[in-house]
């Protein structure tokens, strides 16, 4: 459908790529442009992707939303909006680990709904310190965490440790060995070894 200009004056614009609802590509924009101006405004909002980013507790939705303030869902649930401009969104980070993300305009037009689903929150790099009771390393020490498929997690420990592999429950991570156990609670972990001879506390970068 190519600009139409009406017997106001005004032209409407409407560009669409419409796929089925499982899709991510599910994208469709309605805007309309005033005469002799440039920029167009948004008038159904559209979701193209997101970003989460894990240590500021923080997901960012990208695509076309227009520049007045409307609603965020994950399954029909409100998130709470830090930021909104016309090409992204700022949500805290939903509790839900799986949905459907939909934007709703002030007019309360919906978006296209978005699968979204959640990041593994251990895998990433961590940093703090490990003290030790029975004379061995005590010092700075940076954990970075990848998924080795499954169930499994791999430490890669830097500043007097050798690395672990290991598998997760929630919470909680066992080196493979069992000699030392993960806990995780919000951005900071912990991690003690089962004979209580070391422990440290890291947070994530």
């Amino acid at each position: 459908m190519q600009n139409t200009n009406r017997a106001s004056g005004v032209g409407y614009n409407l560009a669409t790529s419409v796929h089925a609802d499982t899709e991510k590509s599910s994208i469709a924009v309605f805007a309309f442009q005033n005469p002799g101006g440039s920029a167009l405004t948004t008038l159904i909002p559209s979701i193209s992707g997101y970003t989460v980013d894990l240590p500021s507790n923080s997901l960012t939705l990208q695509g076309s939303f227009g520049s007045g303030q409307g609603i965020v869902t994950l399954d029909d649930d409100s998130l709470t909006v830090n930021s909104w401009s016309n090409s992204t969104i700022t949500t805290v980070l939903p509790s839900a680990s799986t949905g459907k993300l939909q934007v709703y305009s002030p007019l309360s037009l919906k978006s296209n709904k978005f699968p979204y689903t959640e990041p593994n929150s251990w895998i990433g790099t961590w940093a703090g310190s490990v003290s030790s009771s029975c004379g061995y390393y005590s010092g700075p020490l940076t954990i970075t965490i990848s998924s080795t498929g499954g169930d499994g997690l791999q430490f890669a420990l830097s500043g007097g440790f050798p690395g672990y592999a290991g598998t997760w429950s929630g919470n909680i991570a066992y080196s493979s060995d069992n000699s030392v156990v993960f806990t995780l609670s919000g951005n900071t972990m912990s991690a003690v070894e089962s004979n209580s001879c070391q422990d440290g506390t890291y947070h994530r970068q």
